[in-house]
C-alpha cells in the first residue's frame, strides 16, 4: 500500500496526525467531551467517518484496528475516537524545500 497524503483528509485526521508527529505516545485519544463542548462538530465526526472509508478504499484493510470510532449518537465513556500507533505511519512524511543561493533547490524529509 502506498502512503496516504494528509492533504486528502479532514480536520480530525490532520490534527491527530500533527499530535502523533510531536508525541512519543503510541495511542492518541479524542475525548467525547470535545464534541459535547463544541470543539468538534457532528460535521467533523461525519468527515472523519468518510475519511476512514477513503482509507479503506485506498487499501488500508485493517483501518478499524488503527482508528476506533464510537457511534456519534451513543458515545459511552470518555473516549470518542482512539488512534493507535500505526496511524501515524499511514501517511507520507512532509518534505521541506531549501533554497541555497547559487544552487538548485533540494528537498529533504523531516
Amino acid at each position: 500500500m502506498d502512503k496516504l497524503k494528509l492533504s486528502d483528509y479532514g480536520r480530525i485526521i490532520k490534527e491527530y496526525y500533527l499530535l502523533a508527529s510531536s508525541s512519543s505516545n503510541g495511542t492518541w485519544f479524542l475525548e467525547s467531551e470535545a464534541f459535547k463542548q463544541g470543539e468538534y462538530s457532528k460535521e467533523d465526526y461525519l468527515e472523519l467517518v468518510n475519511d476512514i472509508e477513503k482509507m479503506r478504499a485506498s487499501g488500508v484493510n485493517d483501518i478499524d484496528l488503527i482508528i476506533e470510532v464510537a457511534p456519534f449518537d451513543n458515545m459511552q465513556g470518555d473516549v470518542a475516537v482512539t488512534f493507535y500507533g500505526s496511524f501515524y505511519d499511514l501517511f507520507e512524511r512532509p518534505k521541506a524545500t531549501y533554497h541555497l543561493l547559487g544552487h538548485e533547490d533540494y528537498e529533504i524529509e523531516i
